[in-house]
């Protein structure tokens, strides 16, 4: 019976060993990253280029930098603009065109009323001013109101030039579309077939050159794929949850929903994608420039489907 006793202890308690290893086996393989096979992204990655060819003045951001939106991220010499935008404004001020023109028109106007009474009046039978005299006038002051259009249209023109001025000026400040994190081109998927380098100050850059990248991440997306045979069942709006891998802990649960799902399914594999987007929880920063989200893109996660 003592036997028997000792027996069944000790069949319990390599049961115990065993149920315990059974779980921590299961906790580990959710903490496993071969269980995230997806990726976070980003909502949308934006690559900044260049309007103009021009030399790199100026850049005010390190990479991984988080910058606003509408902040001068890279800023190219723009003197000459700038030189020729006084000449402009400062032609404008000191213009005379219309001045002129309205003293010549004033001069006209008062020589024709003049000539015309001149004209009108008589010595005997012969008139004081001739048909010639009153022609020639009279052609002068038809002169001057022409010149007082072209005195307009000169002003007129030195005012658009001014304009497109601002305009080409506008172009040699690269500013942040959205707000956004700095990062390497090495991240961007799209630039992988063009030869692209990091921007340094003095470097003569090109128009259309690509300068920097921008990652929009208040909101992050995962995408995944289901079975050819679910096709239809998911839909834009549906929620889903997304389970983000953590080295220490278990993972983070965030609610999102579904925003894309592909028109077709592919026909080698079988299967279609979707994509599930979800808001970055903030955090404070030390820094305006310090990454002010919780969650960064190329971090491991999975998705599972609200179906209920």
């Amino acid at each position: 019976m003592k036997k028997y006793s000792i027996m069944l202890l000790v069949a319990v308690v390599f049961g115990f060993i065993a149920f315990n290893s059974s779980v921590s086996s299961i906790a580990q393989s959710t903490r496993s990253v071969d269980t995230y096979p997806q990726f976070i992204q980003p909502q949308k990655t934006i690559v900044l280029r260049s309007l103009v060819s021009g030399q790199v003045k100026a850049i005010n951001f390190e990479p991984q930098d988080y910058v606003q939106k509408g902040q001068p991220i890279i800023e190219l010499d723009d003197e000459l603009l700038r030189i020729r935008k006084k000449t402009i404004m400062a032609s404008l001020e000191l213009s005379t065109f219309i001045k002129k023109a309205e003293i010549r028109l004033a001069y006209s106007k008062d020589n024709l009323e003049i000539v015309k009474k001149l004209y009108g009046s008589k010595v005997g039978s012969s008139r004081v001013g001739s048909a010639k005299e009153l022609k020639e006038a009279t052609q002068a002051y038809e002169l001057a109101i022409e010149d007082i259009t072209e005195a307009k249209l000169e002003v007129r023109k030195l005012e658009l030039a001014l304009e497109e001025l601002e305009k080409n000026l506008s172009f040699y400040s690269i500013n942040a579309p959205v707000s956004g994190v700095i990062v390497p081109f090495n991240m961007v998927k799209q630039l992988e077939q063009e030869n692209v380098k990091n921007t340094e100050v003095g470097e003569v850059v090109l128009e259309r050159q690509a300068l920097v990248a921008l990652m929009k991440v208040d909101k992050l997306r995962v995408r995944s794929t289901a079975r050819s045979e679910d096709y239809g069942d998911i839909k834009i709006g549906q929620k889903a949850r997304v389970f983000i891998y953590q080295k220490n802990g278990g993972p983070k649960e965030i609610i999102g929903e579904v925003v894309f799902v592909s028109p077709g399914v592919g026909a080698s594999l079988k299967v279609y994608s979707y994509e599930v987007e979800f808001d970055n929880p903030k955090v404070k920063t030390e820094k305006e420039s310090d990454y002010p989200f919780v969650y960064r893109p190329n971090t491991r996660a999975r998705v599972e489907l609200i179906t209920e």
